[in-house]
């Protein structure tokens, strides 16, 4: 073999040059290394050998000190452990002691000048190692690796001069004076003894003892080899084999990666500047530092340097050593090529080269998987600080930022742009690696070829900028995809929260052609980017073949001389492995920085937006006052129409114990003056002082997903007597009696099981509960009826209320309260117009007066039938007030008269005239013993008040029993059930379906195409063995063999390149194919699934089969397939062309991968549920930060954001368990395949050198470049297998759904019924029955009445008597279990839901608006012209106000419809059901929740415009049925009652009667 004269000298060092010019030719060692045996000499065992393990720990000592010192204090007592390190060291160190004394006084004729250092040296060292080993154990440090390494170098280093010691006291050959072999026998003994030593633990401190948890990280305790190949987490991973891991088999978080210690450090370096640490941050609040935090600017990256920049570095230089150990590699593979080749070299060079590939490649596996794990650990630390940074800032957004930032933007920077920035740091050392090994590579190549490495690396560099620009043109279309499929989601999401109204008003089939057209889109994007990507790994793939064949071939053509034998092939082949990574993966690299880069800049727009001020309300201890407002100028931050209206000239002075009453009509600013007194809105000028403790009922009433006690007592202690007293004034008793678990019932998302009502009442009961001092309640009057309002001021808020002696600022509609209120101030736009007493501003005409006049005008028979009388009396006593008394006199005669004149149907004679009489000093039960019976309205409190004539206490006992039976059985009572995982394996059902949408043709055709790629790869490796095998001893280059090389060569790398590129592509357009189906199939299931469905599953669990499980279906489960499939086919092709190259390898091969297949079995049992619990860990936190959000008023004035914010961390800590899990079981898994690669390694190299006389050079060179390789298949296949089970997973989730039962259809073509059907509006029922769900008792029983056309209808009962079922019933929400309904004499349950629920109406008690434009709102579906739609907005009240908007009918509406107010969004629902003219009518308790103006409206339009139809009632207020053609009374699930209210009135024993009485109308 002759090479090129003018490379001899840039050539890969050979093995003797390497050898002549090392340090062991200094001893002589040179001539040693060509024995037959390993010998040399005393000079090397006693110098090189002795002093490597010394300066290894010399050098390391002066870092591991300083580590140390920074360590708190924290002794770990001593052991037997430490003992028997201290006494061997004892040991040790006497034979060191012994051998300088030998060496000094009696050894000069046989010892050498080592033999004095030694000694020296060896004692020195000793002691420091006593020193660490004290220093360690007072810093709490039990395991040491640096002690651990120094031990190991030791051993192996002392093994060579043990065997000499051995062999002259066995052999008696003299090499060694007797005592210096005694010495050297004692002292590697200690070695060893140590270095098993050192592999253990020690006992934990007290500390430790004593912070010790029952599920404790196991990685706490285990020392630094345990550490080093992750021996800690086999009991886990045993365990999830034997049986599926539930979420307490999980360890915790080790202390310094918790959510709370993470987001400490952030906060420490955030505050730095400040000088604020945590402790302060976490006394004081977010409003200390609210306002230097929207001055100071955040720099994320800054930030996030400053808390991991010393593990950051130490990780650079790990991932430096780990990446340039690798080019030890090819060095020796030529090594052992060149052994091959040569008969004369001795043997055991061959055995020396094949350890020390192995023992390489095992240092760079536990390098390597130190590192990862290590980065991975700051990647969750950097999200984790960031999703708390973001969650932290969301509570104390203002309201101009909450605007511009929607909750759907919010929770994708928590979910997606934070984890994008933790990868980014995944990537960090990549942009310093990548170049030094592409760099080094080069080096090594031009070694080996000279300048024709150059045609190589040109190739490379030429496919940098077609990378890029592939990447550049990916992340572009990434971008566009992220965008439809944020507006995909948002759709989806208000689908899924307003599905009701979806299902009430038949407008599923409109939404979901919203959602399919944004899917459309999402796929057509997804298409271009799925051919781009799969350009990139074509490249990718591609890269070692394209590389190979321009270096080859440039070289063969530059000199005839030139000769590729096996030596320069495989060196050069592993040599483009290693530089293929880094030369694709770099583009990459950037791509991912910049897209993090991006992420970054979003992530810290958001943090940087404005917050609250917390200085706009303040406390005063000086002032005297509990609320004042001077020169008060408030405005609501936003676009113009919101900006350019203001609160102006707030003056308010509320003392200590008052009750202030804000009252104005409409949009007047009374909400707005709460919201500033919060500090909700901006202040522009004057000063707000708060003085004492805030609690906030809301007008629109937020509750968690939680018990009602829980949200009674939102945090604090559990008082029986307090909570009784509250539960009694607030009118709560009669829902507990009939609540299935008492208090104890799980209350729905944003309450979904509770009425408008009940609602209210809860959250009036929280503020209540928790005894603040001052109170701000915005109408929380207005869900309930004018009796059940009575009961709660008297009991709660009036004088003698539970709240007498508190401030309260109280915003009513309720002008006959406001006698008892101690001030009265009126609001016009935005205005004070006027305040003072009740009396006051009654005698002095102004604006207060104008408003009760308005009022009195305003007034109808309902109105007037309850408040006439007390109105009246108020006003007598107001002498100076003429015009109103008047007015009001006028009006009560113009009732008498419109009454003389009613039918009798309409009236009663038992109608009490003496109504209820209110005295502005003088409230309460005792003083009026008829009122205890007017609370009927939220038809519970009736209940209520029986509970109260037979014994409160008695009825609270009951309730307590019942609410500890229910503790004994939560499963049974819980409402919103946790989400499950699946168990066990995967089954097969799950990838049928997968491939069944993939399609077969897809599926098979994309596996045979990367079955041929691989077998063109192997062959041409097997063509490169043989042909430099054959041509070796050829002198003369011909150009026909040199041709025959290349074409040959040249054909299967074009062969490769094609089947690949089909592959690929077959295989993206089958995985978008399936993930299409598999989104419409979800999306066409949940909009058929049964309201009961929504009900018992939260949003946020529907939502993420939507968004999280449909993205990995789009875009991670294409990957795993392709790279499941392309690594078995690696694997196998490796593995056949090892063992056809050196077929005796086979018999170490066979063991090793049954070794393989047993961990990955043992793995992916456990990897497969530890990432179904990580999934399903993830919700809760969106959940409730999706919760937090929409409460965040209320949790604000409860000042509870602390609170709030460490059940976030908590949270985001339990998902942190299984994300911390499966990072240390992956690095088991990786570790140990990778030793099991690396032994395949070493057998190939073993047992090539074994059988060197019958394998060529070229066969042994092709078995161990493949074998290189297989320790990353191996580790890979693994891995795709785990996470191909755990992104299969999605498809399982949405699979479920799938198979989920349907309601009806909702066309059915065989009866359909006709066009203009019901064309009269009769409603028959035929004993009928119901319930919410199988298995759940009847809520209706054998209910058979007849409603005839145009009548109309009021229903009433009880709480759980079946008014809302019945509703329900009749829109088929719930289906019969027996009997049926006809409507005009056809069957509802026989024809389609459509066909029904699309021809009668609705006006539900929660108005749901959805985003988009005020026409799509009313007429989704595009039935009605423009001119249809302004005439049912002028019906509805609202056309003026839409008029004056720019868009008209295109005016948009904000997510949720908060662009309007509670009452524009009830007059909207009207104006949706004028649209329908439907002949049949229900009004379900449509204004329970609305001010007395939006329900006068609302009332006076359906009086005038539904006169033709049939209307029923579900009665929210008693008097609002009064004028219905009859009532339906239902009790226990049955009609008790059903005639005219005149007939059921005169009847004392009926039930009907009895409310009346209660309702003070009898």
């Amino acid at each position: 073999m002759r090479w090129a004269p003018r490379r001899t000298s840039v050539t890969l060092p050979s093995r003797t040059s390497f050898y002549q010019a090392s340090a062991m030719n200094l001893c002589g060692a040179n001539a040693a290394w060509h024995t037959d045996t390993p010998q040399f000499g005393r000079c090397v065992e006693r110098t090189l050998l002795l002093w490597a393990p010394c300066l290894v720990l010399w050098v390391s000592a002066p870092f591991y000190s300083l580590a140390l010192m920074r360590r708190p204090y924290d002794p770990v007592p001593w052991s037997a452990l430490a003992y028997t390190k201290v006494l061997v060291m004892a040991v040790v160190m006497a034979a060191a002691v012994t051998e300088g004394i030998w060496a000094v006084t009696g050894g000069y004729t046989t010892s050498i000048t080592a033999d004095f250092l030694a000694p020296l040296l060896l004692v020195a060292t000793y002691a420091l190692y006593l020193f660490l080993l004290v220093a360690e154990r007072r810093r709490g440090r039990r395991s040491s690796g640096v002690l651990w390494i120094y031990w190991l170098v030791a051993v192996v280093a002392g093994a060579l001069q043990f065997s000499t010691a051995l062999n002259t006291i066995i052999h008696q050959e003299g090499q060694l004076p007797l005592i210096l072999a005694v010495t050297i026998i004692v002292q590697y003994l200690g070695y060893v003894i140590l270095f098993i030593a050192s592999c253990v633990n020690d006992v934990p401190s007290r500390l430790q003892e004593l912070t010790k948890t029952k599920n404790q990280n196991p990685e706490i305790d285990a020392s630094f080899v345990n550490r080093l190949f992750f021996f800690y987490n086999l009991p886990l991973i045993w365990r999830g084999f034997l049986r599926p891991l539930v979420y307490d088999d999980l360890p915790e978080v080790l202390p310094r990666n918790s959510a709370e210690a993470v987001y400490r450090r952030w906060r420490n370096t955030l505050d730095r500047k400040e000088g604020r640490p945590w402790e302060e941050f976490m006394v004081v609040g977010k409003a200390a530092t609210a306002t230097a935090q929207n001055k100071t600017k955040v720099s994320l990256v800054w930030h996030v340097w400053r808390q991991n920049q010393s593990t950051i570095l130490l990780l650079l230089i790990l991932a430096i050593c780990f990446e340039n150990i690798v080019f030890l590699n090819p060095v020796l593979v030529g090594w052992l090529i060149e052994f091959m080749g040569d008969e004369s070299e001795p043997t055991w060079h061959g055995y020396l080269y094949a350890v020390l590939l192995a023992a390489m490649c095992e240092m760079r596996s536990l390098m390597k998987n130190a590192y990862i794990k290590d980065i991975l650990v700051i990647t969750v630390r950097v999200r984790t600080a960031l999703m708390a940074a973001v969650y932290n800032k969301a509570i104390y957004l203002s309201s101009a930022s909450r605007r511009r930032f929607t909750v759907g933007e919010i929770v994708n920077l928590m979910a997606v742009d934070a984890q994008t920035i933790g990868d980014t740091f995944l990537e960090l050392n990549n942009i310093v690696t990548n170049p030094l090994v592409i760099l080094i590579t080069t080096g090594f190549v031009w070694a080996e070829l000279g300048p024709s490495a150059l045609a190589g690396l040109a190739v490379m560099l030429m496919l940098i900028p077609l990378n890029s620009h592939i990447l550049s043109h990916t992340k572009t279309l990434q971008t566009r995809a992220m965008k439809v499929t944020d507006s995909r989601v948002k759709v989806l999401s208000e689908i899924i929260n307003g599905i009701k109204v979806l299902k009430l008003y038949a407008w599923e089939a409109s939404f979901s052609e919203q959602v399919n057209g944004l899917r459309n889109e999402e796929v057509k994007l997804l298409k271009r980017l799925a051919l781009y990507k799969s350009l990139h790994v074509f490249f990718f793939n591609t890269t070692p073949f394209l590389v190979t064949l321009a270096t080859f071939t440039t070289y063969l053509f530059v000199s005839d001389e030139n000769q590729l034998d096996a030596k320069k092939i495989f060196v050069c082949i592993t040599l483009f492995d290693i530089l293929r990574m880094p030369i694709i993966v770099l583009p990459e690299v950037i791509s991912k920085c910049i897209h993090g880069a991006v992420s970054l800049r979003r992530m810290e727009r958001y943090l940087n937006t404005d917050e609250l001020d917390p200085l706009d309300v303040t406390s005063d201890p000086r002032q005297s006052s509990a609320v004042v407002v001077q020169g008060g100028c408030f405005s609501w931050e936003g676009d113009e129409e919101q900006d350019t209206w203001r609160l102006k000239d707030i003056e308010l002075n509320v003392r200590p114990g008052q009750l202030v009453a804000l009252v104005g009509t409409v949009g007047s600013g009374k909400s707005s003056i709460l919201s500033a007194l919060l500090g909700e809105m901006k202040k522009v000028a004057g000063n707000v002082v708060v003085n004492g403790s805030v609690a906030y009922v809301p007008q629109l009433p937020w509750l968690q997903n939680a018990t009602l006690r829980d949200n009674i007592t939102w945090g604090q202690a559990y008082d029986t007597v307090r909570y009784r007293q509250v539960v009694r004034a607030c009118a709560l008793q009669a829902d507990l009696d009939v609540l299935p678990a008492g208090d104890l019932t799980e209350i729905g998302e944003n309450g979904i099981n509770m009425s408008g009502g009940q609602k209210q009442r809860i959250s009036l009961a929280r503020a209540v509960y928790s005894s603040a001092n001052v109170f701000f309640l915005d109408d929380p009057l207005s869900a309930v009826d004018s009796h059940v309002g009575r009961h709660i001021f008297d009991h709660v808020l009036g004088p003698n209320g539970l709240l007498k002696d508190k401030t309260r600022v109280l915003v009513t509609h309720a002008v006959t309260f406001l006698p008892q209120v101690d001030e009265v101030v009126v609001v016009a736009d935005g205005q004070v117009a006027e305040r003072g007493t009740y009396t006051s501003l009654l005698t002095s005409e102004g604006s207060f007066a104008k408003f009760m006049l308005q009022h009195i005008k305003e007034l109808d028979e309902e109105e007037a039938d309850t408040e006439m009388e007390v109105l009246h009396d108020q006003l007598e006593s107001v002498d100076s007030n003429m015009k109103l008394y008047r007015q009001l006199s006028n009006t009560r005669q113009s009732l008498k008269s419109s009454q003389s004149y009613q039918p009798s149907g309409t009236s009663s004679p038992h109608l009490n005239s003496s109504r209820l009489s209110m005295s502005s000093k003088t409230s309460g039960f005792e003083g009026k013993p008829h009122l205890q019976h007017q609370l009927s309205t939220d038809s519970s409190v009736s209940g209520f008040m029986h509970t109260k004539k037979n014994g409160s206490v008695l009825t609270l006992d009951s309730h307590a029993a019942k609410s500890l039976e229910a503790e004994g059985n939560d499963n049974d009572q819980k409402l919103i059930m946790d989400e499950t995982s699946e168990i066990g394996n995967v089954s097969f059902r799950v990838y049928f379906i997968y491939m069944k949408a993939m399609g077969v043709l897809f599926t098979c055709a994309s596996f045979i195409t990367f079955v041929l790629s691989q077998v063109c790869f192997a062959w041409s490796r097997v063509w490169l063995a043989d042909w430099s095998s054959e041509h070796s001893n050829v002198t003369d280059n011909t150009s026909a063999s040199r041709n025959a090389f290349l074409l040959v060569y040249g054909l299967f790398a074009v062969a490769q390149s094609i089947f690949l590129f089909m592959g690929i592509v077959m295989m993206a357009h089958g995985t978008l194919k399936a993930a299409n189906a598999l989104h419409s199939g979800l999306l066409k299931s949940v909009l058929h699934l049964p309201m009961s469905f929504f009900d018992t599953n939260p949003s946020g669990r529907i939502m993420n089969r939507f968004s999280k499980e449909i993205d990995k279906v789009d875009k991670k489960l294409p990957i795993v397939v392709r790279s499941c499939q392309t690594t078995l086919i690696q694997v196998v092709t490796t593995l056949v062309v090892i063992i056809a190259a050196t077929p005796v390898v086979a018999f170490m091969v066979v063991p090793i991968m049954i070794v393989y297949f047993a961990i990955q079995r043992v793995f992916v049992a456990t990897s497969r549920q530890v990432m179904r619990l990580e999934s399903v860990s993830k919700s809760p936190i969106y959940s409730h930060f999706s919760e937090t959000v929409a409460g965040v008023s209320v949790i604000r004035a409860f000042k509870r954001q602390d609170e709030f914010f460490s059940q976030s961390l908590q949270k985001m800590e339990d998902s942190q368990k299984s994300i911390y899990a499966n990072i240390t079981a992956n690095r088991w898994l990786a570790i140990h395949l990778e030793t099991i690669g690396n032994l395949i390694i070493f057998a190939s190299a073993l047992f090539g050198v074994a059988n060197r006389l019958t394998i060529s050079p070229g066969a042994v060179g092709l078995t161990v470049s493949f074998a290189l390789s297989i320790t990353m298949l191996l580790n890979w296949l693994v891995r795709m297998v785990s996470d191909l089970e755990a992104s299969i997973v999605s498809v399982e989730k949405i699979d479920e759904y799938m198979q989920l039962p349907q309601e009806a259809a909702w066309k059915v073509d065989q009866n359909t019924p006709p066009s203009a059907w019901p064309e009269q509006g009769c409603i028959n029922f035929h004993n009928y029955e119901t319930r919410y769900r199988p298995g759940l008792s009847l809520v209706l029983r054998n209910i058979t009445c007849s409603i005839s056309p145009a009548e109309k209808v009021g229903i009433v009962g009880r709480t759980g008597a079946g008014k809302s079922s019945l509703t329900l019933a009749l829109f088929r929400i719930i289906e019969a279990s027996g009997g049926g309904i006809d409507i005009d004499n056809i069957t509802i349950g026989g024809i389609g839901l459509h066909d029904l629920r699309s021809q009668i109406s609705i006006i539900p008690q929660d108005a749901v608006l959805f985003s988009g434009t005020l026409r799509m709102n009313l007429d989704p579906l595009n039935h009605h012209s423009d001119d249809e739609l302004w005439r049912a907005l002028e019906l509805a009240h609202l056309s003026d106000y839409i008029r004056k908007q720019v868009l008209g009918l295109q005016h948009p509406v904000d997510q949720g419809g908060s662009n309007f107010s509670a009452g524009q969004k009830q007059l909207l629902c009207l104006a949706r059901a004028l649209l329908r003219r439907s002949k049949v009518l229900v009004l379900d308790e449509a204004t329970a929740a609305v001010d007395l103006q939006t329900d006068d409206l609302i009332q006076a339009t359906i009086r005038s415009q539904f006169v033709e139809c049939t209307v029923i009632t579900i009665a929210h207020r008693l008097n609002t049925i009064m004028d219905s053609d009859r009532v339906m009374v239902l009790q226990n699930g049955r009609i008790a009652e059903f005639d005219a209210p005149s007939v059921l009135l005169q009847k004392p024993n009926s039930i009907f009667y009895s409310m009346a009485k209660e309702a003070g109308i009898v």
